[in-house]
């Protein structure tokens, strides 16, 4: 992230988030910042539509992850996820405390 910072012209950060909500907007800006032609609308058709790309995906983890996955990711990630201002993943323990 700080390499990307002071590098600007060879860092694009893409947002899961961001991509699920506006996909061509997304797709269109990572075109751009490689100096591609814009085909944003193409590729998304071609992946199945903008109805692929659904917001609601977002957080899907928790459902899925595991108290051991938690713990790993991060221990592996955790302080990138801080750089890129996300959300810490809760403790490990989490799923059995939430039902």
């Amino acid at each position: 992230v700080a390499w990307g910072n002071k590098n600007p012209e060879h860092y694009f950060e893409l947002r899961y988030e961001e991509l699920l909500a506006s996909p061509v907007a997304t797709v269109r800006q990572v075109l751009n910042f490689l100096g591609e032609p814009d085909t944003a609308e193409q590729m998304i058709e071609s992946y199945g539509g903008v109805e692929r790309f659904d917001p609601s995906r977002t957080g899907n983890w928790r459902q899925r992850f595991t108290d051991a996955d938690v713990a790993t990711f991060n221990a592996v990630a955790g302080d990138l996820m801080s750089k890129l201002h996300y959300q810490a993943a809760p403790s490990p323990g989490f799923l059995k405390e939430a039902m």
